[in-house]
């Protein structure tokens, strides 16, 4: 049983590069990282990351972070990463492999994988993107734990796509589980000295409600709901 981490990837500010902070879990763990993805792996012993972002996203930041680490570095990998995802790149670049994506993989670790999708601008690049989030599964075992960080991308994708991971734990013959739903809560770290770590598992919950009171209120059949009460 492995944990496999899916993490969304911003563009970031103007100078691409996450500011760092001090991130703070429930457990009390504290890890200061420019990345929270970083931090969540070391919370929870991630044996695999899927990384998701547009062709915009901060990838030459993954693969400065990750092979610095590795005392990997090359400077020409990073600037012809860079060269392709920095100021050319916008919303009608084509969908396709970063530059050094395998070699960004590699460096990640774990058998790792980029999925690069559209901004969702509209209703065809969100129908796209579905298609590219439900083919995640081919990259997952039986019985993944999954732990999902929703703290970057755009507002929009996180929310919608986290849903999609929902109902592919819910329909996938592959047994996954949704262990955490993290959120870096960037916005009150100055206020506290440390940014929390919030666990947002309890939107399991209110689905496991909706799924409830719909077989209740259209099939009469109230199992689901008296084991939700009972919990």
């Amino acid at each position: 049983m492995r944990k496999v981490l899916i993490s969304f990837l911003g563009t970031g500010p103007k100078d691409r590069n996450y500011k760092t902070a001090n991130y703070r879990f429930s457990s009390g763990n504290q890890y200061e990282t420019h990345f929270v993805a970083a931090a969540i792996r070391q919370e929870y012993k991630i044996d695999k990351m899927i990384m998701i972002g547009t062709m915009h996203s901060m990838w030459e930041c993954v693969y400065d972070h990750y092979a610095k680490q590795n005392n990997q570095f090359d400077e020409n990998i990073c600037y012809e990463i860079y060269e392709q995802v920095g100021d050319k790149a916008n919303h009608q670049t084509e969908i396709g492999e970063v530059k050094h994506q395998a070699e960004i993989e590699r460096q990640m670790g774990g058998g790792s994988k980029i999925v690069t999708i559209h901004y969702g601008l509209n209703d065809e690049e969100i129908a796209k993107n579905s298609e590219m989030i439900l083919g995640l599964e081919q990259y997952l075992e039986q019985n993944d734990e999954l732990i999902i960080d929703i703290t970057h991308g755009f507002r929009s994708l996180p929310l919608y796509i986290m849903n999609l991971i929902i109902y592919l734990q819910n329909v996938s013959e592959k047994r996954l589980k949704i262990e955490h739903i993290c959120y870096g809560m960037l916005d009150v770290s100055q206020e506290m000295g440390y940014t929390p770590i919030v666990e947002m598992k309890d939107v399991l919950t209110v689905n496991k409600w909706i799924a409830g009171a719909y077989s209740f209120k259209r099939f009469g059949n109230a199992d689901q709901i008296a084991e939700l009460v009972k919990e």
